[in-house]
C-alpha cells in the first residue's frame, strides 16, 4: 500500500469513527428529548390550564427555533458543531427542568422559548457535522435521520412510563440526560478545524441571517424549503393534536401514548430500513417525494372521513409510519444543493421547518377547541400543497439537469 493509500485509508477510517460516535448521540438524544411529550398533555390537564396550551407551549420553542437556526449555522461554522452541540445539551437540559417545575401557563411558554434556542443549535449543528466529517453525507444523513424517527418513538414509551410514577419525574431524568449527553459530546466528539472568531452585530441578529442566505435561493431551492415548511406544518398540526387528542377524548394515561408510540416506532423502523433507504439508494428523491406526499394526502383524508375506534387508529399509525420517511428523503436531498455551503443550507432548512413546526403547533392548539378534527383538515391541506409543490420542485430540478446535459 502506497503512503498516499495508506493515508487516504486512515483518513477514511478517522471519518467514519466520527460519524459512528455522532450516530450514537442521536440515538441517545432522540430517545431522551421525547420522554417529556406523552406527559405533557396530562401535565397541561393537571394544571388545569387551557387546552390550547398544548399547542401554545410547543409553537414557543418552534419559535425560537426558527428564528435563531441560521444564528446557530453560523456559530457552527465559526466554533466547530461539536463545541456547539456540547454547550446546548447542557442549556437545553436546564430549560427542561424549568419546564417540568413550571405552574402558569407564562412559565411554560418562556421555559420552551429558550429551549427552542437550545434545541435549534442541536439540529443544525448536527447536520454540519456530517457535511464536514463525511465523505457519503446524503447517505449518513439519512441514517442519521433514520435513527431520530425511529428512536424517538420508543422515547414516547420510556417516558410514558416514567410519568406513571410522576410527571415531574419524568422532566427531571430528561433535564439530566440532556446534560449528561453534553458531557459524552465533549468527550467523544471532535471538530476537524478551528477558526479565529470574529462577531460583528449581525452576528446576534436572526434576520441579517435570512438575508445573508439570499444568494442560494434559487427557483430550486425556495420550491424545495417550500415543501419543508409545509411538510413540518402538516405533520406538527396532525401530531400535536393526535397526543392531546388520544387523552382528552379517550382518556389514555401517558404510558397508553407511550405503547402507540412504541408501535409507531416498530412501523417507522421497517418503512425507513427496508423502504426510506432503497427509494434513496434506487431512485431519484425528487421524484420519489412526489408519491410519498401522495400517500400521506389519502391517509389524511381516511382520518378526517372514519369515525371508528378502531380503523382510526389503525390509518393513523400507518401515517406515522410512512410520514417518517418524509425527513429521511429531505435529508437526502439536502446534500444535492449547494453541498459547499453547508452551514447556511442547514441553518435555512432547519429553520423553515421549525417555521412550519410554529404555524402548525400555535393552528392544533387554537383549531383543537373549535373541533378536534379540524387540525386534521388543516395538516391534509397542507400535505396537498406539499405534494403540488414537490412535483414543481421535480419539473424545476429536470430542468436545471438539462441545461447542465
Amino acid at each position: 500500500m502506497t503512503a498516499s493509500k495508506r493515508a487516504a485509508f486512515v483518513r477514511r477510517n478517522s471519518m467514519n469513527t466520527k460519524i459512528l460516535r455522532l450516530h450514537i448521540i442521536v440515538f441517545i438524544y432522540s430517545l431522551v428529548a421525547n420522554l417529556a411529550h406523552p406527559v405533557t398533555p396530562t401535565f397541561i390537564k393537571t394544571l388545569g390550564l387551557h387546552d390550547y396550551m398544548f399547542g401554545l407551549a410547543f409553537g414557543m420553542m418552534s419559535l425560537a427555533n426558527f428564528f435563531f437556526s441560521p444564528f446557530w449555522g453560523k456559530m457552527a461554522e465559526k466554533f466547530g458543531p461539536a463545541r456547539i452541540l456540547s454547550v446546548t445539551f447542557l442549556g437545553y437540559g436546564a430549560m427542561q427542568f424549568m419546564f417540568g417545575m413550571s405552574t402558569k401557563e407564562w412559565q411554560i411558554c418562556l421555559a420552551r422559548l429558550f429551549g427552542g434556542f437550545f434545541i435549534s443549535a442541536i439540529t443544525v449543528s448536527e447536520i454540519v457535522y456530517v457535511m464536514k466529517n463525511s465523505e457519503q453525507s446524503g447517505k449518513d444523513l439519512a441514517v442519521m435521520t433514520m435513527i431520530n424517527s425511529v428512536v424517538s418513538q420508543f422515547g414516547y414509551l420510556v417516558g410514558g412510563f416514567i410519568g406513571t410514577i410522576g410527571i415531574r419525574l419524568t422532566f427531571i431524568v430528561q433535564a439530566v440526560s440532556l446534560a449528561s449527553i453534553g458531557v459524552l459530546v465533549f468527550l467523544l466528539l471532535k471538530d476537524a478545524e478551528t477558526s479565529s472568531v470574529r462577531f460583528t452585530a449581525s452576528d446576534f441578529n436572526p434576520f441579517a441571517d435570512f438575508a445573508a442566505s439570499r444568494d442560494i435561493l434559487s427557483r430550486y431551492m425556495i420550491l424545495f424549503l417550500a415543501a419543508v415548511s409545509l411538510s413540518a406544518l402538516g405533520a406538527t398540526c396532525y401530531e400535536q393534536c393526535f397526543n392531546y387528542y388520544l387523552t382528552d377524548r379517550f382518556s389514555f394515561p401517558s404510558s397508553y401514548n407511550g405503547i402507540i408510540k412504541a408501535i409507531i416506532g416498530f412501523i417507522s423502523l421497517f418503512t425507513n430500513s427496508f423502504i426510506a433507504m432503497k427509494l434513496i439508494r434506487r431512485t431519484n428523491t425528487d421524484r420519489t417525494i412526489i408519491y410519498v406526499y401522495a400517500a400521506l394526502t389519502v391517509m389524511l383524508l381516511g382520518v378526517i372521513f372514519i369515525d371508528s375506534f378502531y380503523p382510526f387508529m389503525a390509518v393513523n399509525i400507518l401515517f406515522f409510519g410512512v410520514n417518517s420517511m418524509v425527513s429521511t428523503i429531505l435529508h437526502n436531498m439536502i446534500v444535492r444543493h449547494e453541498t459547499e455551503k453547508a452551514s447556511e443550507v442547514a441553518g435555512l432548512y432547519n429553520s423553515v421547518r421549525m417555521l412550519g413546526n410554529v404555524i402548525g403547533s400555535f393552528a392544533s392548539g387554537f383549531i383543537y377547541e373549535l373541533s378536534p378534527k379540524a387540525a386534521f383538515v388543516l395538516s391534509t391541506v397542507a400535505m396537498t400543497a406539499c405534494l403540488v409543490i414537490s412535483y414543481l420542485h421535480n419539473k424545476e430540478a429536470d430542468r436545471r439537469e438539462g441545461e447542465t446535459a
